[in-house]
This record gives structure tokens, C-alpha cells and sequence, in this order.
């Protein structure tokens, strides 16, 4: 988006929701699972889980990115849920009714923990073979700390007002915020809030704020690729919980983005987007995409089909070198440019220290001068006084002094009669 354009008024996000369709699926008679579903049928999706306060829609920013370059991507909105059992099991029957064997998860700080959990809940299940990856990005692997902030009101939050649960949610909120990217995202994410429904806020600060089933210890992750997507700015995640997820997955691939807040996916897609693919192409997945003109207004119905897998072929090893070499002479390029920029930023420092230099002495120097002037003026003044006096001055001063002397003597003369 344009600096100064809200990200819900960009070309981007219009266009998004032109070409991905809302669905619904119901599970286990009365639960609504919404969700946006877009790419190639055939491919394992990646499924997004959304924050406290994200919806649907949030990561429109990586489906109008990946999608095009033939990934499936899964956006899910769940029912309000408020227990993170019948959330476990919702989710793993929504994924049967998409015929979903397999997936990719990506979670963001309340959907990575729920992320973690499902793969928890697979491995008590026996089906240790659907979470093939996990993706999270400013996640946390512990309830505790919002369970102890939270502990008088926990109960109260089904039957708040919804202004009230939007106040709490809104509270970790940044107010001062540096980047027009970042304070974009803030601004969609605030939208977002402000149209969920009751149920569902106090759905998602329930399963925040209550003691989760997540053993993260005992979690076996030694087969299971984990990148960890941190933003290393302001978040309102605290840094222990998330250096937590480190320490309890001691083999995640981190990445690192210096600006992105609390929503990275949003305000800084280009390097999310670049992880997210890093990620995938190290599982084997480096497809080719498809042209958003090859499809059809009637494409993005309901009954909207993808494209066929003639463009999506997975590219042969000589592409492949290709790519490589690309790469390796990219990475070349950029650490040659690298070091030309350490040497101008050097040489200019070394000029400016010089001019400094050249200031210091320039400005001794008219100090010495102011000096030597002013030295010059105060010998100048008597000499000046002394040469300008007539010698009728020279007469009355000198008749001045013997009249002060005359004085002085007669009053010497009264004190001493006095005294007498």
C-alpha cells in the first residue's frame, strides 16, 4: 500500500477479496468453521491460524504473494470456542471435511500457540503425519504469564459488553509507532477488532487467558521442521515468552525481521513471504506459479476450481543449478556492494573528523586574534586619554589635585586640634 493509504483502501486488498471466495464448513452439526481457500487442489496446504484479534482476511498479504507462485494457502476463521479441547477437535474434523491428510501450519502469537497444541493433540491421536512443518511468528509456548493478568476477569469475559473486550484487546496496542508500515498494520488490525463479534472476543481472550493443554517439553518435534518468525521491534509479546519457544525447540530455523511490530505478516510481507518460501523450498516445494489473467471472473465463484497442474511441475535439477548459481553470484554482488558502502561510510568519517579538525583550529585562531585586539585596544586608551588632554585641562587638573590637598591637610589639622 501507498504511504498514507490505509491498507483495507489498497489496490492489493480489493483485489484479494475479488479473487478469494468466503466459505463455510459446518462440523459436528452446529460449528462454523470460515475459511479462504486458494490455490492448486492438489497441492498440501499451508493453513494460517490468526491472532486474538486477526480475522479471516488477515494474511491477504501472503495469499495475493504465494498463491500466484502455486502454493495453497488456508485462511480459517474458527466458531467461539472456549475451551481449547473442542478447538482441537473442530479444527482436526474442519481439516477431514477439506480432505486435508496433510498440512503445513503457520500460527501467530494465540494461533501458534493453538498451532502447537494441534500437533500435540496429532501425536496423542496417532496422526503424527499431518502436521508435516510449523511455521510461527511472534508466538509463545505458555499461558501462564496472561493467565496471572487476567485472573479477576478470566470468568466475566462471556458476559462482557463487546466494547469492553475490544478495550482489553485493544490495550496491547502500540501507541507510538516510528513506521508508516507498521502503524498500517495497526490500522487494519484495529479495523478488525472493531468487527468481530461478541462471542468471538471473548472466545479468543478465553483461550488466551486460561491454562492451555500445551506440554512444550514433551512436545517430539526432532522430525518436524519449525521456522520461528520473530520481529525484533516493539511486541507486545513479551521477549521471555518468546525466547521460551527457543529453548523448547532447540533445532527451529529462527528468522529474524528488524521491523514489523506485532504484525509482521502485514506491515512487512516481502520478508515474511521470503521466510515462508525459504522454509518451504527446504521441505522440496519450489513450484511454478500461475498468471492471475489465465483466470476467469467465473473462476472466483463458490465452485471456483484452480487452475491445472500443467504450470505448477516442480522445475528439473538444471533449473534448479540455475537457480543456485543465481543466487551465489546474487549473494556475491550484494557482499561486494556491502563492503563499497563500509568504505564510503569510513571515508566519510574520516572527512568529517578532518573538519572538525580544520574547525577547532580555525576557531583557536580567532580567539587568539580576539585576544590580541582586545590587548591592543586597553593599551591603546590611556595613551588615547593622555594625548587628548589641552593644556588648560593639564592646568585645571593639576589646580584640582592642590585644592583635594589642601583639604586633606585642613581636616588633619581640625582632627588633631580636636583631639588636643
Amino acid at each position: 500500500a501507498e504511504k498514507g493509504m490505509s491498507l483495507r483502501e489498497s489496490d492489493e486488498y480489493k483485489r484479494f477479496r475479488q479473487w478469494v471466495p468466503l466459505k463455510k464448513v459446518i462440523v459436528f452439526s452446529n460449528e462454523t468453521w470460515t475459511y479462504m481457500d486458494w490455490g492448486p487442489r492438489d497441492s498440501v496446504p499451508i493453513v494460517f491460524l490468526a491472532g486474538a484479534s486477526g480475522d479471516v482476511d488477515v494474511f491477504y498479504r501472503q495469499f495475493t504473494s504465494l498463491c500466484p507462485k502455486g502454493y495453497r494457502l488456508i485462511s480459517v476463521r474458527p466458531p467461539a470456542y472456549k475451551k481449547h479441547i473442542k478447538w482441537l477437535r473442530g479444527f482436526d474434523r474442519f481439516l477431514d471435511k477439506l480432505d486435508a491428510d496433510h498440512i503445513h501450519l503457520f500460527g501467530t502469537t494465540l494461533g501458534g500457540y493453538m498451532a502447537q497444541c494441534y500437533i500435540q493433540y496429532c501425536q496423542s491421536h496417532h496422526k503424527r503425519d499431518r502436521v508435516l512443518s510449523l511455521i510461527l511468528c511472534n508466538a509463545f509456548a505458555d499461558t501462564s504469564y496472561f493467565v496471572n493478568n487476567a485472573k479477576s476477569c478470566l470468568g466475566t469475559f462471556p458476559f462482557m459488553p463487546d466494547f469492553l473486550l475490544k478495550k482489553f484487546l485493544l490495550a496491547n496496542f502500540p501507541t507510538h509507532i516510528d513506521h508508516v508500515e507498521v502503524m498500517q498494520s495497526v490500522d487494519f488490525m484495529v479495523h478488525q477488532v472493531e468487527h468481530l463479534s461478541q462471542s468471538q472476543l471473548a472466545s479468543r481472550l478465553i483461550l488466551s487467558c486460561k491454562k492451555g493443554p500445551l506440554l512444550a517439553e514433551n512436545l517430539d518435534t526432532d522430525d518436524l521442521p519449525i521456522t520461528v518468525i520473530d520481529a525484533i521491534d516493539e511486541v507486545a509479546i513479551p521477549e521471555r515468552l518468546r525466547e521460551e519457544i527457543y529453548k523448547y525447540y532447540p533445532e527451529a530455523k529462527p528468522a529474524h525481521i528488524r521491523v514489523g511490530g506485532n504484525f509482521p505478516y502485514l506491515s512487512n510481507p516481502l520478508e515474511v513471504n521470503m521466510h515462508i518460501e525459504v522454509h518451504m523450498r527446504a521441505l522440496g516445494y519450489q513450484l511454478e506459479g500461475f498468471s492471475h489473467e489465465d483466470i476467469s471472473h467465473e473462476d472466483l465463484s463458490e465452485e471456483y476450481e484452480s487452475p491445472s497442474d500443467e504450470n505448477l511441475e516442480i522445475p528439473d535439477d538444471s533449473i534448479e543449478e540455475e537457480h543456485v548459481d543465481s543466487k551465489s553470484e546474487e549473494v556475491s554482488n550484494n557482499e561486494e556492494t556491502q563492503r563499497t558502502s563500509d568504505d564510503e561510510e569510513a571515508q566519510r568519517l574520516a572527512d568529517e573528523e578532518d573538519q572538525r579538525s580544520a574547525e577547532d583550529v580555525e576557531v583557536k585562531r580567532i580567539a587568539d586574534e580576539d585576544e590580541e585586539h582586545v590587548d591592543n585596544i586597553s593599551e591603546e586608551i590611556p595613551h588615547n586619554e593622555e594625548t587628548q588632554r589641552t593644556p588648560d585641562e593639564e592646568q585645571r587638573l593639576d589646580d584640582d589635585i592642590k585644592s583635594q590637598n589642601e583639604l586633606l591637610e585642613e581636616g588633619e589639622e581640625g582632627e588633631e586640634e580636636l583631639s588636643n
